[in-house]
């Protein structure tokens, strides 16, 4: 008797829905793939950027230690970088000092001081700062 009034779950009037589902669980799937795709794209642009810009300060560095091994007294002894670093030199006998900066923000990103014995450049310090602006 209780047979009768209790039937198994009938799955006649499932597909729909099933095909339905799985349709959005495929839609979502896709989407976080390309949201994911996107954002490793933009943060491999922006370290390449970054790289870029480390490559392009170490070369005004290595410029101006050349430019020291070859100082005479009479030459000028500032320079701008493509309208994008300014450099201030000193120098005091023998030690040369050069502060990088960014032109408008006055940042600092690189710090070096040398020392020229002859033909000879020694290195004494070379610091370079992060930008804090967000690309």
């Amino acid at each position: 008797m209780m047979r009768r009034f209790f039937r198994p779950f009938s799955k006649r009037g499932v597909a729909i829905e099933t095909a339905m589902f799985m349709m959005v669980v495929v839609f979502s799937l896709c989407t976080l793939l390309v949201m994911f795709a996107m954002i490793s794209r933009k943060e491999i642009i922006t370290s390449n950027r970054s790289f870029q810009d480390q490559v392009q300060i170490d070369q005004i560095g290595e410029d101006f230690c050349h430019y020291v091994k070859n100082y005479s007294d009479g030459d000028v002894f500032t320079y701008s970088y493509s309208d994008q670093y300014y450099a201030f030199c000193t120098h005091d006998e023998n030690v040369f000092k050069m502060t990088l900066r960014k032109n408008g923000k006055y940042t600092h990103v690189l710090s070096v001081e040398v020392e020229k014995t002859d033909d000879t450049v020694r290195i004494l310090r070379w610091s370079q700062f992060e930008d804090n602006e967000n690309n």
